[in-house]
């Protein structure tokens, strides 16, 4: 499994985003290695993976991060943290709770822990307007 901690002491953001893409692993519905979406990206974001479809990106006017909707990828379907480490930390809980569900399947079924866990994301990514995206990872 991808380890964050070390990813996110990467201090200069380039080269960050360049090892981000050598992830092989999923997170979720997330993948971060290249992906060829079907329409291409303005100059105002820069893509860092995708969630499903649709397109997890920098937007590079204030660096946080958005997800574009895949049929239209100017549209900005919601935002989901204030910027990469933001980002990289958060998905740390999600991970983890997976992580402890292999060891005890019915957190699988326990929305309550869920929700705390996505709040904590949320928290960690810069902020309750977040939470939307982390409820999604959970399905909840």
């Amino acid at each position: 499994m991808t380890d964050f901690k070390t990813l996110i002491q990467e201090e200069d953001d380039s080269h960050l985003l360049s090892q981000l893409r050598t992830i092989k692993d999923e997170i979720g519905m997330i993948e971060f290695k290249e992906k060829e979406d079907v329409l291409s990206l303005s100059g105002k974001y820069e893509k860092i993976g995708n969630f499903e479809l649709d397109i997890l990106a920098i937007r590079k006017s204030n660096n946080e991060i958005v997800m574009l909707d895949h049929d239209s990828p100017d549209f900005e379907m919601g935002n989901c943290a204030k910027d990469i480490r933001s980002f990289l930390k958060a998905l740390e809980g999600f991970v983890n709770f997976m992580k402890a569900c292999e060891n005890n399947e019915e957190l699988y079924d326990d929305f309550y822990k869920m929700e705390l866990v996505a709040k904590d994301s949320s928290e960690t990514a810069g902020g309750e307007n977040y939470l939307w995206f982390y409820k999604m990872m959970f399905g909840i």
